[in-house]
């Protein structure tokens, strides 16, 4: 069971997170189990750290333009911005696995639209 305090989803987006993983701890709980997703879209081959911390400013900023205040943090971490973190900001924003894949799920149709995906066609492969 997930407790109902803020839960930490980390998105490994380039490679695993080695076994001495810093940010664990600090910015999420020790991960205690895991899931593995295979993407159906491509890797751009040019994705690199400008790229992925271009993303999370693109998606912070439509949060922070909303006139209600974002119920999740969302932020980079690692060498190469190889990790997406989201921290909820109350109780109740993700407080189970269904809420959270909601969350993702929403991130993801908003990634649809963006200029990136639409010019690199993405979900065309």
């Amino acid at each position: 069971m997930i407790p109902r305090i803020a839960l930490a989803l980390t998105i490994l987006l380039a490679s695993a997170a080695g076994a001495a993983d810093r940010h664990e701890g600090y910015y999420y709980p020790t991960v205690t189990g895991t899931e593995t997703y295979t993407a159906r879209a491509r890797t751009l081959a040019d994705s690199d750290r400008t790229r992925r911390i271009g993303f999370i400013v693109g998606v912070t900023r439509q949060q922070l333009s909303q006139d209600y205040p974002p119920e999740v943090a969302i932020f980079a971490k690692g060498a190469e911005a190889e990790k997406m973190i989201i921290l909820a900001l109350n109780r109740d924003a993700i407080s189970n696995l269904f809420q959270a894949r909601a969350m993702l799920a929403q991130m993801t149709a908003v990634a649809r639209s963006t200029e990136v995906f639409i010019q690199n066609q993405v979900e065309e492969t």
